[in-house]
Order: structure tokens, then sequence, then C-alpha cells
């Protein structure tokens, strides 16, 4: 099991037409992460494993539509798999590649119109872990 968070700095930008016939530009900025998984693996070589990844992650966002802003939480799951490889007795390099996806989340305007958030993400990574 591992427990985690993540700072981030993405982010995304595109159009939306509340039904008007004009788009109004938005943007997203992702601000953090928290993340429970599960990574169930098998020891392929006395210093080589690899292990699939499943759980639960919850992120915060913050989003801007024609000047006006605020935040919203998104929670989901992912799914992945990685590898890791012994280079030393207590340190390892990772590399993992994991999906996430968000519950959709909708948003009504005061005219009736309705604006849906679906944000879902690929992510590839590398790392060093470390043993104490």
């Amino acid at each position: 099991a591992e427990l985690g968070g993540v700072l981030s700095s993405a982010d995304g930008s595109g159009e939306f037409d509340f039904g008007t016939g004009t788009n109004f530009p938005v943007s997203f900025d992702k601000e953090n992460e928290i993340y429970l998984s599960i990574k169930p693996g098998y020891q392929v070589t006395d210093k080589s494993s690899i292990y699939l990844i499943g759980g639960l992650q919850r992120a915060e966002y913050e989003f801007s539509l024609s000047g006006v802003s605020g935040s919203e939480g998104f929670t989901g799951l992912h799914f992945g798999i990685g590898a890791d490889h012994s280079i030393k007795d207590n340190m390892l390099i990772r590399l993992e590649y994991k999906t996430q996806q968000y519950d959709d989340e909708s948003f009504t305007s005061d005219n009736g119109s309705t604006e849906r958030y679906d944000i879902d993400e690929n992510n590839i990574r590398i790392g060093i872990v470390y043993n104490f």
C-alpha cells in the first residue's frame, strides 16, 4: 500500500458555449492531489519486480470561466503498472504508468446552462526510491 500527495502545476484551457452561440474562455489548474494505492506485485529476479497499481485519489482544481474563478475537488480511481529495479542495496529505480479517472462534475449557471467537467489524466513517472 502507498499513501501519497502531489503538488502540481498542471493546467489546461479551452472554450465553453453556454448555449448562446458565443464561446467563453475556460482554464483549469491542478493544485494538489492525495492518493491511496494498492500495489500487488511479482518478484521477477532478485533485483527486479513488476506490479499493478489500483486506488483512489482526490485532487483540487482551480478554474476560471470568463473572469469568474473558483475551486472544486474531484474524486476518482486510478489504475496502472510499474516496475522496480535495484541499483544498490537500499536504492531502486522505478518506472510507472498510471491513468487517473475522476468523477465528472456538472455546474449550472444562473441562466440555466450547464457546464460539465470531465477530467482524466495519464502519467508516466520515473523515480529513485531510497529505503532507510
